[in-house]
């Protein structure tokens, strides 16, 4: 008989599924995170916004570890992103710009992790730094 080999656990598991809104501890800091589960969500993230309130930000959830891109298509604030494997930091990136006007934007330009994960984190650009997070670091979600 063959060995049976458990996963580890599915980082949406994390997420309530019927929550529209989760806090987080990030680092040193809480923030309160609207959730993007579906596709439209998540291709609509943060753009066409003009800023985010401060300690607030938005948390991707995927099904499935990968390294989809994020392209900053219609963003008009520069992001920091927290790249996490379930519950832990994976790879940090700072101050992202948002793209000038005149730039056309494909999926050549996106944003991802070297690292496989399956919740990433858009916070304002700053934010790495002023919650202290590093990479290894446990995200707390209540």
């Amino acid at each position: 008989m063959g060995t049976v080999t458990l996963s580890q656990p599915i980082a949406s598991g994390l997420i309530p599924t019927d929550a529209k809104i989760i806090n987080a501890k990030i680092g040193s800091k809480t923030y309160t995170l609207e959730i993007a589960r579906t596709m439209q969500e998540k291709a609509k993230g943060l753009s066409g916004r003009w800023q985010m309130a401060a300690n607030h930000g938005m948390i991707f959830v995927f099904k499935h570890k990968s390294r989809p891109s994020f392209t900053m298509h219609g963003m008009r604030f520069p992001l920091d992103f927290v790249w996490l494997n379930y519950d832990k930091v994976v790879e940090l990136t700072e101050n992202v710009a948002r793209p000038a006007k005149e730039t056309i934007i494909d999926s050549s330009m996106g944003i991802t992790s070297d690292h496989n994960f399956d919740l990433a984190i858009e916070l304002n650009a700053g934010e790495i730094k002023n919650s202290q997070v590093k990479v290894g670091d446990q995200i707390i979600f209540n």
